[in-house]
């Protein structure tokens, strides 16, 4: 469990590093789909490992041993994770994340002045018009995308990403098999 549990909690950062990469190398659409998927998976591998530190953490608690009828000992005994690791997972599951509005108006504020046409540049309708849209900013290049050929197929591209998809999914449902298995042996059900 040592590794598998802390693999889902490193690879988004590694999707993070990567996703303006592929974000700029391929097709929006697909690119759109594949990060999106992405961060899906990686979310919900990376809440479940969260889930089994601070379930390890949980199942040392004599309170909540007797409950489940295991020994708090065994499970402090046979943890193969810090508790303080397991505390972290706790507080992290435990924290409230939520958006700030205004922040949100903000920034689409000043992405929308951002994407406003400069004094003497030509306007976006011209652009579209004349089929010049590639260097002009997000939203003309999102329309250039829907107004092209069918976007290209990147096979090696979609299986590495697939790899790492595949990876942290395996590595959390390792990890929650190892937990089934601790908790069996400190005599749980």
């Amino acid at each position: 469990m040592h590794v598998a549990v802390y693999l889902p909690l490193v690879l988004p950062l590694l999707a993070a590093v990567s996703a303006r990469w592929l974000a700029w190398r391929l097709e929006p659409r697909m690119a759109t789909w594949l990060l999106t998927g992405s961060a899906l998976v990686l979310a919900a591998a990376s809440g479940a490992a969260l889930t089994i530190l601070a379930a390890t953490a949980l199942g040392q608690v004599p309170l909540l041993a007797g409950a489940g009828h295991w020994s708090a000992a065994v499970m402090r005994r046979d943890d193969p994770t810090s508790l303080s690791y397991a505390l972290v997972a706790c507080g992290l599951l435990a924290r409230r994340v939520t958006s700030d509005r205004r922040l949100v108006a903000r920034t689409v504020g000043k992405a929308a002045l951002l994407a406003r046409a400069r004094p003497g540049a030509p306007s976006a309708v011209l652009s579209i018009a004349a089929g010049t849209l590639r260097g002009t900013g997000h939203v003309p290049r999102r329309v250039a995308a829907l107004l092209a050929a069918p976007p290209r197929r990147h096979p090696l591209l979609l299986a590495a990403m697939l790899t790492v998809l595949a990876l942290a999914a395996g590595s959390a449902l390792e990890a929650a098999r190892d937990l089934h298995g601790l908790i069996q042996l400190a005599g749980g059900p």
